[in-house]
């Protein structure tokens, strides 16, 4: 797995990423001027791994602000990277595409068309490169969650479009999307706040037709007291398993807890109620989650502060038999300092790799862990970025079939 003199790099500017299927999201930090760079991974066996060329800045503007940034990759290792870019007054949303060896694919481009800001994009990609972005967009006073869907070589199937269902003045917000192997299932998922408190909801979408498979959202959540917020989408090659997860302090006012939600989007089903994936003294927060190809190994990954400092902790499901293997695991070995900011990716064998920020040299980098499908370490914590001066932050890894894998971070 990966070799500490050997580093993979990637500044974004951001809070999500995907990997097969999966995009995560975590909180926003201040904004400052950033650009961010990206360098694929090559192919890995359990032991090694090495750096595709060197690290190479995604945004070719320059000025303002870029941040908020994703990472969806298809199964040849082809991948896209987005992002929201300050133009102006507001926000704009903008992509880039590379194909497996890290060579860009076109110029960067706009998502967004509509005047107003859009901000927090995520992204996913399909088997064969076809992807969705989708975004949050200050309508007025609505705050919307808005989507386009894309070809494989970068072109718009049509128009942005409106993923909410529900018209109103609820503040909408950290949009997550997941997609079957061939786009025909897509599956959407955001936090709004309608009434008193935030519940995650979710829709269907066919991105092959362009039409709602759901003629209305639906809620998430099943347990509707106190907050439900920060939700990931994993989903598997067909959309028989697709799993939701999120923090709520519906157990303790104040005490996040992590949830999850099993969802069948071929039928567009609940199998079961929410079930904890974490609870434990002080917060759980912002969770990742990431699956392979046939919901057999899925990976939760999340911040806890249940040892009074901020450590990165994960732990391993079966979304067909709905069952642990195993207890939750701490992720990061150096436990003096705050770790945060996680991000998980989990490939076609049941591999998988978890990413997170670390302040523990004093600025924050950028470090990660690789696994085993039995959940045995194959590394110790590695620095991941090799440019240490000033702050590293918020990575996202994303993974194909053939093990590669992409992080990023701003």
């Amino acid at each position: 797995m990966l070799n500490p003199s050997q580093r993979a790099q990637a500044v974004a500017g951001s809070e999500k990423a995907r990997a097969k299927g999966r995009r995560g999201r975590r909180r926003v930090r201040p904004a400052t001027h950033r650009d961010w760079v990206v360098e694929p991974l090559e192919p890995r066996s359990l032991m090694s791994v090495s750096a595709v060329g060197a690290e190479v800045r995604v945004n070719t503007t320059t000025t303002n602000t870029q941040r908020e940034s994703a990472v969806a990759m298809d199964d040849s290792g082809n991948f896209v990277a987005v992002w929201s870019s300050k133009v102006g007054a507001s926000y704009d949303i903008y992509a880039q595409r590379y194909n497996a060896a890290g060579v860009p694919q076109g110029g960067e481009t706009t998502v967004s068309s509509t005047a107003g800001d859009q901000r927090n994009p995520a992204v996913a990609m399909d088997a064969d490169g076809d992807f969705v972005i989708t975004w949050w967009f200050l309508n007025g006073s609505n705050y919307e969650i808005y989507a386009r869907a894309y070809t494989a070589n970068g072109s718009p199937r049509a128009a942005e479009f409106r993923v909410n269902s529900t018209i109103s003045t609820a503040l909408r917000r950290n949009p997550s999307v997941a997609v079957d192997s061939t786009s025909d299932i897509v599956v959407f998922g955001w936090e709004s706040y309608q009434g008193t408190k935030f519940d995650v909801y979710g829709r269907r979408y066919n991105a092959l037709t362009g039409s709602f498979t759901d003629a209305n959202e639906f809620r998430i959540n099943n347990t509707t007291t106190r907050l439900q917020q920060n939700i990931a989408i994993a989903c598997d090659d067909n959309g028989s398993h697709v799993v939701f997860v999120w923090d709520s302090d519906q157990a303790s006012s104040g005490k996040q807890d992590i949830y999850a939600r099993r969802y069948d989007a071929t039928t567009g089903t609940f199998p079961a109620n929410e079930f904890v994936v974490a609870s434990a003294t002080n917060k759980q927060v912002s969770p990742s989650v990431s699956i392979d190809v046939d919901g057999t190994h899925v990976v939760f990954a999340w911040t806890s502060k249940q040892t009074g400092n901020y450590d990165i902790y994960a732990r391993r499901y079966n979304a067909v038999t709905a069952s642990f293997p195993a207890a939750a695991v701490t992720v990061n070995t150096t436990t003096s300092s705050v770790q945060d900011d996680t991000s998980v990716a989990v490939d076609s064998d049941g591999d998988f790799v978890i990413a997170w920020d670390s302040n523990q040299s004093g600025t924050y980098d950028i470090y990660a862990r690789q696994y085993d499908p039995s959940g045995t370490a194959q590394t110790g914590e590695t620095l991941i970025n090799t440019t240490t001066t000033n702050t590293q932050l918020n990575p996202y890894v994303a993974t194909p079939v053939n093990k590669d894998f992409v992080v990023v971070w701003e």
